[in-house]
């Protein structure tokens, strides 16, 4: 895996919309291999309380197609966000491949009322 810097990335949403955006993790303009990773998104309180975990393997952060391809984002049902408190809260996301977890963004998340 390529080391990169990682991106700012705020989102927001309401309670009774899915949260759904993807994006495409490249390097010098190639896609970044991604087969055999593993994703993890962490959603916390701004004093560090962990309030969400959305993964590959939850379905929360899935693979938008082939994993070689690069491409994964947030995607979680409005019932898992009526969940969360209307607030603002901090999120990172981290990739583990080859033994290597690495972040690939880190921002704010608005949750707004239905």
């Amino acid at each position: 895996m390529t080391s990169l810097d990682y991106w700012l990335i705020d989102l927001e949403a309401s309670q009774d919309e899915d949260l759904d955006h993807a994006w495409q993790w490249m390097a010098s303009g190639v896609p970044v291999d991604l087969t055999g990773a593993s994703l993890r998104m962490v959603v916390k309180k701004r004093d560090g309380t962990e309030i969400a975990e959305w993964t590959d393997e939850n379905g929360n952060l899935p693979f938008r197609g082939d994993p070689a391809l690069g491409t994964f984002g947030p995607l979680v049902l409005a019932a898992d966000l009526a969940a969360i408190s209307p607030g603002v809260y901090t999120h990172k996301c981290l990739v583990t491949l080859d033994g290597r977890t690495t972040r690939v963004w880190t921002g704010m998340l608005k949750i707004v009322g239905a």
